[in-house]
């Protein structure tokens, strides 16, 4: 601040020293001659006198080209040029002065103030500047290496308009100062943009002011400083503070930044000072509930001597989210609905962002993209019949390399929706967790997207529920699917191992993969599907290694069942003539304890075929392999310890188990009539399902007696609806 001030009055002192003609070259008469225009590749040097106004048409204006070079408008003069360069080649220096009233220098497109030399443009006294270029970089302080550039707008009435952004030490060192009531208006600010480059703007005094209609970055790769005091004030649609890797600062003193989306973290800001903003990633702890609408005043005091007013009004469709260089959390409780326009949850590489969406009718909806694990770590919970809904760019967990996102859904009524796409594991490792009854819907569904991803998916529990359009389980990373407890994934056409790994387990009774169209196994990578305990896979058509590259394959056991499209229950033969690719369909054999071809089994007793005539498959074949396997407290043997099972008990206390209960489904050391420590057998395992994973996903709350007869008859009817899926009719 100091420094600027001191080369302002020596300015000022410089224009008092006596009189002279407007638009002068050399106006101390020190021998600062080197003003040329350029057409083409041709220099013509411009000597005094200079016409008043001065039109140069379609050649470039160059103040200090290899040597020094000044000029001065004033009095009301005007230079229209195309383009202008104020220290062009690295040695030079260049300065130009506009002053005055009515003095102004006007350019058709973008200007430079210090090329590769010592250039300063000075608009004083109420004389402005202006550039309609459209282009992203319409002015640019500070441009190459080693170059420095300085642009001072100082007085009411002083004004730099530009229609395009500016951009102060891209490679180079730039300095912006806007004092004394002037206003600089542009369409985007980038404050030190590239590797070892430094920028420093100053907003300072009342009336003083930065207008950006676009976005606002202070530090991309370089060290940036905007410093806004004494009743200064900041404009941006959006503003960033150090993105890649950039060190940069917001400094406040008495004066305000009124901003769309901030992204930024309270170490950023220092000083005492308002922000206005509809939008914010941070790392702070973030509430959006019945005591905190989406209109609220946050007070950020972490700093020695900091003391910022933060007014947040989330009203609008501006990004939201929360991790962006440490930790921060979001939570949307008691029905609050919060629209953002993109969300983002672990956004720096070393940040960790915590979002929770819970409750019945809170809802986070989202016209652009959400990314769980951006570059940092990320974790979305949604439950308790919450809902969050990404209808724009689509839902990316872990969506860079060295990312990780994890994403659970649990709870009937507990929702998560892509209006476009759904990718686990973009480019990092990412989750996806749908449990006791949430459902997660997209068009398409990536797991494992891009090379070194790796994408996993699990589906637990009664009316869970996954469906996609295109599912997609290995792309060019490693990814895997696990479908068990009753749950449920739908898709009409489904891919396995397109590049990398692809494995997908379907286990449990009630657990099924239901595709519409076609299923490929190991279309152009590795991919196996395993059908086991009861659990059903039901495809139109069926291809197993599509590349013939011997690396794909179905494994079934334990009453695993597969339904085709076609009558095709004579022979394994003709089962086999269903499918695409490969026969490569294996069991597991308990003598030898492999997994051995379905060709080297016995039809009956290794596996059956039947062809269903009746119910929604109808026309379909079913392969069964293997027994399903007995559950302590599965008293009527359908896989599943349920109040149906209690029924049975209760209907036959006192009666012949062995005539009674399933095999195997009493507890060892049980003999004699059917008893109470039968039904303390059924209590302790209640909620447990046949399977052939190493051990039950999830418990599950066991009724006692007095509730028992509600649970049953909602009971009665899943235990019909399960059985007559299974049966397929």
């Amino acid at each position: 601040m100091t420094t600027s001030r001191t080369c302002l009055a020596l300015l000022f002192s410089l224009s008092a020293l006596g009189a002279h003609a407007a638009n002068t070259i050399d106006p101390q008469s020190t021998g600062a001659t080197d003003v040329w225009k350029e057409f083409g590749n041709t220099l013509t040097m411009l000597t005094n006198p200079l016409d008043d106004p001065l039109y140069l048409g379609n050649t470039d204006f160059i103040v200090g080209d290899t040597a020094h070079g000044e000029l001065r408008i004033d009095d009301g003069s005007e230079i229209i040029t195309p383009q202008a360069y104020i220290a062009r080649q690295a040695g030079s220096m260049g300065v130009v002065t506009v002053e005055g009233p009515g003095s102004m220098l006007s350019m058709q497109y973008p200007f430079h103030v210090g090329g590769f030399g010592d250039g300063t443009l000075n608009v004083l006294g109420g004389a402005t500047i202006s550039s309609i270029a459209s282009t992203r970089d319409g002015a640019v302080i500070g441009a190459e290496p080693g170059s420095t550039g300085a642009l001072y707008v100082d007085g009411i009435g002083s004004a730099a308009t530009l229609s395009s952004s500016l951009v102060v030490g891209p490679l180079g060192d730039g300095t912006l100062d806007i004092t004394g009531g002037a206003t600089v208006t542009s369409t985007g600010g980038y404050v030190a943009t590239l590797a070892n480059s430094t920028g420093v703007v100053t907003v300072d005094g009342e009336g003083s002011t930065w207008t950006n209609t676009g976005p606002l970055t202070v530090a991309i790769e370089g060290q940036g400083t905007l410093r806004i005091s004494q009743g200064g004030h900041v404009t941006a649609s959006s503003t960033h503070v150090s993105t890649r890797g950039g060190v940069g600062t917001i400094e406040f003193d008495d004066a305000a930044l009124t901003t769309g989306m901030l992204y930024a973290s309270p170490d950023q800001l220092p000083g005492v000072g308002t922000i206005h903003a509809t939008g914010l990633i941070s790392d702070m702890d973030l509430v959006f509930d019945a005591a905190h609408g989406l209109e609220q005043t946050l007070h950020i005091d972490e700093l020695p001597g900091q003391d910022i007013t933060l007014h947040l009004n989330a009203t609008g469709l501006n990004d939201m989210g929360a991790g962006y260089k440490s930790t921060g959390s979001l939570q949307i409780a008691d029905g609050i609905q919060l629209a953002s326009g993109a969300g983002y949850i672990g956004y720096f590489a070393g940040a960790m962002g915590n979002v929770t969406i819970d409750g019945d009718g809170s809802e986070w909806n989202l016209s652009s993209s959400l990314n769980v694990g951006y570059d940092g770590d990320g974790a979305l919970l949604v439950t308790g019949g919450a809902s969050v809904a990404g209808e724009g760019r689509g839902i990316y967990i872990a969506d860079r390399q060295a990312s990780s996102g994890v994403v659970t859904v649990e709870g009937a009524g507990s929702t998560l929706s892509s209006g476009s796409v759904l990718r686990v594991g973009d480019s990092g490792e990412g989750e996806l967790h749908i449990l006791n009854g949430g459902v997660v819907s997209s068009p398409t569904s990536y797991l494992g997207y891009l090379g070194g991803s790796a994408g996993a998916v699990t589906v637990d529990g009664s009316g869970s529920t996954f469906v996609s359009q295109s599912l997609n389980v290995g792309g060019k990373g490693s990814a895997s699917m696990l479908v068990t407890g009753g749950a449920n994934v739908e898709c009409t056409y489904g891919q396995l191992g397109a590049a990398a790994s692809g494995q997908v387990v379907i286990d449990g009774p009630g657990s099924s993969f239901h595709i519409e169209e076609t299923l490929i196994v190991a279309f152009n990578g590795p991919g196996v599907l395993t059908i086991s305990a009861g659990a059903e896979v039901t495809a139109k058509a069926l291809t197993i290694d599509n590349d013939l590259g011997s690396d794909g394959r179905v494994r079934m056991s334990t009453g695993g069942r597969l339904l085709l499209q076609g009558n095709a229950d004579d022979s394994l033969t003709e089962f086999f003539d269903l499918i695409g690719g490969t026969d490569a369909i294996e069991y597991w054999d308990v003598s030898t304890a492999e997994w051995e071809p379905l060709t080297s089994a016995t039809l009956g007793d290794d596996y059956t075929l039947e062809f269903l005539t009746t119910g929604q498959l109808a026309g379909y074949t079913l392969l069964t392999v293997g027994q399903l396997p007995a559950v302590t407290g599965d008293y009527n043997g359908d896989g599943v310890v349920s109040a149906a099972d209690y029924t049975l008990w209760r209907n036959n206390l006192g009666g012949d188990a062995v005539a009674v209960f399933a095999d195997g489904s009493r507890a060892a050391g049980l003999t004699g009539a059917i008893g109470q420590d039968d039904y303390q057998v059924w209590k302790q395992n209640f909620g447990a399902r046949a399977s052939a994973l190493p051990a039950p996903l999830a418990a599950t709350t066991v009724p006692e007696p007095a509730s028992l007869w509600l649970v049953v008859a909602v009971a009665v009817c899943l235990t019909v609806t399960i059985s007559r899926r299974f049966e397929g009719t």
